[in-house]
């Protein structure tokens, strides 16, 4: 089986999971805010 993945395709799945995983450390309150940085606390 062959994977191939377009530069834009690998793009926009690097982007998928970082947004994926904002979203998980901000639910599971790993996130603060200050100003205009995030400061994350990863697992």
């Amino acid at each position: 089986m062959v994977h191939r993945l377009r530069l834009d395709d690998l793009g926009r799945n690097c982007e998928r999971i970082a947004l994926a995983k904002g979203i998980r450390f901000h639910v599971h309150d790993r996130t603060i805010i200050d100003g205009h940085r995030a400061i994350v606390f990863p697992d």
